[in-house]
């Protein structure tokens, strides 16, 4: 199969741990990356592969600010002041000139790759503040990450690697979960290490 989404590559793999090269093990190695990967989604609370071109709404609770899914790259920000369903203003999107700031201002020269925008505030010279109305504001622009972090790559790989061990006889203890890919994962398929990376990413809002 295709890994979809996944974290790392089953070349990646390979060279990192030298397992198997049969091709008998591709499908259930490629399986396992991809189940990690969606494990490293639920602990984390957030993806880290892109989604382009998306349409998001949000339902404003202050009229200075709003927190909003992990964002790369803004297309439009618009918003539905009477709750008609009709988004008439169209805000202007200069990260310094514009009637918003995406925020952690700093967010893009952060990381080894950047890090997404998590939050929008209100520029106090701009021209509109945020209606609290449901659905009040429309972000149409890209999602997720614009790479995967280094360290989550590893702590996929680390995950991956202790998955494809059990096969062969090694951390069969523990209570099984069982992943959206119908792969099983115990918890001796999360080592330490790996855990530790993805304690830095958790979000818990």
């Amino acid at each position: 199969m295709a890994i979809n989404n996944g974290y790392a590559t089953l070349a990646e793999f390979r060279t990192n741990y030298k397992k198997s090269s049969a091709t008998s093990d591709s499908g259930i190695i490629e399986d396992l990356i991809e189940s990690a990967s969606r494990y490293i989604d639920r602990y984390c609370g957030q993806t880290f592969y892109t989604s382009t071109g998306l349409t998001v709404y949000y339902t404003p609770t202050d009229t200075n600010v709003i927190f909003i899914d992990n964002l790369y790259g803004l297309t439009t920000l618009k918003t539905d002041e009477d709750g008609d369903g009709t988004y008439e203003n169209t805000w202007n999107t200069g990260q310094n000139t514009g009637d918003f700031y995406l925020m952690p201002f700093n967010a893009r020269a952060l990381g080894d790759t950047g890090e997404p925008y998590t939050y929008i505030e209100v520029n106090p010279e701009g021209d509109y503040t945020f209606p609290k109305a449901p659905k009040g504001v429309q972000v149409i622009g890209d999602f997720g990450w614009s790479s995967v972090p280094d360290d989550i790559k590893v702590a996929c790989l680390e995950i991956t690697n202790a998955s494809f061990g059990r096969r062969s006889g090694q951390n069969m203890s523990g209570v099984a979960e069982v992943t959206a890919a119908g792969v099983v994962l115990t918890p001796e398929d999360i080592p330490a290490s790996a855990r530790g990376i993805l304690s830095h990413y958790r979000r818990l809002v």
